[in-house]
């Protein structure tokens, strides 16, 4: 068995004590060598005991049946947003501890992200507002963005940031909404997004964003330990 694949059935069938002889030895030795597989199994074992607590867990298997060929098992795990979420935000009623506040949370995780464009494929307008930007000079870099015209992904993107930067959060989610899907910049819009939300006291939303971080992708521990402490508030 792929366990990436098949994670959440693998998962469940560990619970189930289902799992042969060598299908556990793998598992195990995962569990000790992979702190990624790790934090996602940790995090597994208390979503389930929250969905048995709220009455889901019908719900839970029914979706899992409905989904039998492995990719579409992962991928709808990332789809099964709002109950995950609220899921995360249960667990920090029946499991409570200290925590960081959410702005503690924004400003300890939010890092500007470096100017990635290069000089040749890019306007004049656009290098110079992406020089604003690497200077930290956000106001100006925003005003330049904003008259660019048409917008592109590239320029959603670094006008969300630089909004983010200037603690304009819903702006900054604004622009990074509108960024195409399947763009070079969704990994980390999502991210971002997640941040500004997370910055409002938007939890049920930052969650959400979190979630579609997969563990190949932009941030995925940091995505992780986030709603670790997202989590523990109530």
């Amino acid at each position: 068995m792929n366990i990436q694949e098949n994670k959440v059935d693998f998962f469940d069938r560990f619970l189930r004590n289902e799992l042969v002889e060598d299908e556990r030895a793998v598992f195990e030795q995962k569990l000790q060598n992979d702190t990624s597989f790790k934090i996602e199994w940790e995090a597994y074992q208390k979503a389930v005991q929250v969905v048995n607590l709220m009455g889901l867990r019908a719900q839970l298997e029914n979706l899992m049946e409905a989904n039998q060929k492995p990719k579409q098992i992962v991928a709808h795990w990332y789809v099964w947003v709002p109950m995950a979420a609220a899921v995360v935000l249960m667990i920090g009623y029946f499991w409570p501890s200290q925590s960081a506040s959410d702005r503690e949370l924004f400003i300890s995780y939010y890092k500007a992200y470096p100017n990635v464009i290069t000089t040749r494929s890019t306007s004049n307008e656009l290098t110079s507002a992406l020089s604003e930007y690497s200077s930290q000079h956000y106001l100006e870099a925003n005003q330049l963005l904003a008259a660019i015209s048409p917008a592109t992904d590239t320029v959603y993107f670094y006008r969300g940031l630089v909004n983010l930067s200037l603690s304009k959060s819903d702006s900054a989610i604004s622009n990074l909404s509108k960024i195409t899907p399947g763009s070079v910049f969704q990994q980390q819009a999502n991210w971002y997004l997640a941040l500004a939300h997370l910055s409002k006291s938007d939890r049920l939303n930052a969650i959400s964003y979190l979630l579609k971080i997969k563990s190949s992708q932009f941030n995925f521990e940091s995505a992780q330990k986030i709603l670790v402490e997202v989590g523990k508030k109530k």
